[in-house]
This record gives structure tokens, C-alpha cells and sequence, in this order.
């Protein structure tokens, strides 16, 4: 048998989310999960997007009945657009322990948000707790190996549980 070498090259694509939406919108369709209208106030947090980057300023506070050391945890699911339906994707994101998280260096939790708190706010989610940004650009873009055209949402919401 002969065998014949060869070469696979594997080639990604980079591509950027572009917001159609500057806030955060509750999910009207399933009124049983947490929003976050109900676990933050962000009345004073400004996003805007231009030149190919969203803009964040402000502060958000945190309005849910939370304590020091109750467990946040985060469910986020990217969406696609077919056929004017919302279908769920592969790309799932889980966050067991937000708290933890935040404080980890290496997360994405901390790459996108608490490095741009100011270094005093910077502490577990409890109600009332202000977290104030450094004003800060980002650019939402990502390679991937897998088509990523379209239109897409991001459904993320805040799971609160209690330690007693």
C-alpha cells in the first residue's frame, strides 16, 4: 500500500460582534428567568459603539438581595437568527462562582470587566454595591474555525443562590 503525504491546513476567520442595541434588554419571552433589570441598575453606565469598538463609562449598582457570601452564578448562550427564530448554538458559558471569577486574572470575567473597575469597588456582588469603570474601548471579536455569519444575541442571565 502507498501511501501519499499531504498537507491539511486549517484556516480561521476572525469576526466581530457589531451591537445592534447600546443596553441590555430582558428576555420578554421567558418572564420566569432572572433579568437584568432585576439584579442591577445600570442607569448610569453609558455604551456606545464606534469605529469599530463599544465605548463603556458609568457605574451599575447591584439592586438584587444579594449578601457577601450568597453564590452568583452566570448562564450565557449565544444565539443565531434563522428563519426569523432564535435558535441556541454550541457556544454555551457557565460561570459556577462570579465572585471567584472576578478576581481570577486568567478569566474572561475579569478580562472584561473587573480590570475596568476601579480597583476600590473591586469586591463580591452584595445589594447595594456600586462598581465603578474606568471609562474603557473594546472590540467583541474572536476567531473561529466555524462560520460565524449572521445576526446573533447573547442570553446571559444571573443565578442567585443563597448560602445560609
Amino acid at each position: 500500500m502507498c501511501q501519499i503525504p499531504y498537507e491539511v491546513q486549517i484556516q480561521s476567520a476572525l469576526y466581530r460582534f457589531i451591537p445592534d442595541s447600546h443596553s441590555f434588554n430582558d428576555c420578554t419571552d421567558k418572564p420566569e428567568l432572572a433579568n437584568f433589570s432585576k439584579f442591577m441598575d445600570n442607569s448610569e453606565l453609558a455604551i456606545y459603539y464606534g469605529n469599530e469598538e463599544l465605548y463603556i463609562n458609568g457605574s451599575v449598582v447591584i439592586v438584587e438581595d444579594l449578601k457577601s457570601d450568597d453564590r452568583l452564578m452566570f448562564y450565557g448562550e449565544l444565539k443565531k437568527l434563522i428563519l426569523k427564530t432564535w435558535l441556541p448554538t454550541r457556544f454555551p458559558v457557565v460561570i459556577l462562582d462570579f465572585c471567584k471569577a472576578m478576581m481570577d486574572v486568567n478569566s474572561l470575567v475579569y478580562k472584561y470587566w473587573t480590570q475596568n473597575v476601579l480597583e476600590e469597588d473591586r469586591q463580591c456582588p452584595e445589594n447595594g454595591v456600586r462598581y465603578r469603570l474606568e471609562p474603557f474601548f473594546t472590540k467583541l471579536e474572536w476567531d473561529s474555525f466555524v462560520n460565524m455569519e449572521g445576526r446573533y444575541k447573547v442570553v446571559c442571565n444571573p443565578i442567585h443562590e443563597a448560602r445560609n
